[in-house]
């Protein structure tokens, strides 16, 4: 048997999925899971196949351009839809955003058809309730369609678990650069909407308060956030710039070794929290309230209330971008300090 997984995103959103594939293991632990999911539309952005490589949770990946037009788009469906048809997949199941409409889950459903998938699970419209979690309204997608599925099983943290022989090389690669593994502390100051951004001149004074206490800062993230991070180091005139020097599951063997996490919602914050690490998350008001916080226990979500918040807009059209800068960097350090204060 072959199961055919939808996905939809970038970083964060694979990870938020991770339990959805837990789910669908857990439902046909027999069949081969192969994943359809749309190509990184920048360089360096992971792919699905960076972070499920070796989960157990996937099988085979097909990828496929989403931002074509004209000609272009349609050589591309035909290459997709000719790879989906060679897969011979029994079942289709859609892992991507609880937001998809209606219309455009019956196209889905239409082209699966098409090439040759019998039968579709979590193509429906999902009630969007206020503070509900993306990844507990995926689970409720595919319970309300009769997918018999162990919720608790497939929320167990951590996401991704980080062997020990996988941190080794790391905690070495820390202590070539002259740094202590057990006193650091990640920071996650990039996204790839503009709309969630915080000051950069923000993380640098959480930086230097960080370097005051004891602490190390390790700017993470990929390589669109390189030249930031080298701004950020050399401002510090200390701490470590990591954004787009490591594999990805590199990079989650080195966060897995930080005391904690400081970052906007973005691939880096979640895949701090998937690893274990309690996080600071600084949240816009990009989406509802609740629907991204990064999975597991022990974090402190810092988010204020703006009239405009719920716009889903990629880039902030109200003057002084409200909903990120009412985040003071003395009420984000307050939080980190707390969370450094507590037992690892």
């Amino acid at each position: 048997m072959t199961v055919l997984v939808f996905h939809l995103g970038s970083l964060g959103d694979t990870i938020i999925t991770i339990p959805v594939l837990r789910a669908v293991r857990g439902r046909w632990p027999a069949a081969r899971i192969v994943m359809l999911h749309n190509a990184p539309v920048r360089p360096g952005v992971p792919s699905p196949v960076a972070v499920l490589t070796g989960s157990g949770l996937v099988d085979a990946f097909i990828d496929y351009r989403r931002h074509l037009a004209g000609a272009a788009l349609a050589a591309e469906l035909v290459r997709t839809w000719w790879r989906v048809r060679q897969v011979g997949a029994d079942v289709a199941v859609f892992a991507g955003p609880t937001e998809r409409g209606a219309h455009a889950l019956a196209r889905d459903r239409q082209f699966l058809a098409r090439a040759g998938v019998r039968q579709c699970v979590g193509f429906r419209a999902v009630s969007l309730d206020g503070g509900e979690h993306e990844t507990t309204r995926k689970l409720r997608r595919l319970r309300e369609d009769g997918c018999d599925i162990d919720t608790m099983a497939a929320l167990a943290m951590p996401l991704l678990p980080i062997e020990e022989d996988a941190r080794m090389p790391m905690r070495c690669w820390v202590a070539d650069q002259g740094a202590d593994a057990s006193r650091l502390v990640s920071l996650g100051i990039g996204s790839l909407m503009p709309s969630k951004a915080w000051p950069l001149e923000r993380f640098e004074d959480i930086g230097r308060r960080l370097l005051a206490a004891g602490w190390t800062p390790l700017v993470v993230g990929g390589p669109g956030e390189r030249a930031d991070g080298a701004r950020l180091v050399a401002a510090w005139r200390g701490g470590l710039n990591t954004a787009g020097e490591h594999p990805l599951l590199a990079s989650a063997a080195l966060q897995s070794l930080c005391r904690a996490h400081i970052g906007i919602d973005s691939g880096a914050t979640h895949l701090a929290a998937a690893t274990g690490v309690r996080v600071v998350a600084l949240a816009s008001g990009h989406t509802d309230r609740g629907q991204w916080d990064p999975l597991g226990a022990g974090h402190t979500v810092l988010r204020h209330a703006t009239p405009c918040e719920g716009c889903r807009l990629v880039h902030c059209t109200e003057p002084g971008h409200p909903c990120m800068t009412a985040l003071t960097t003395d009420e984000a350090w307050r939080a980190l300090a707390a969370m450094l204060d507590q037992p690892a």
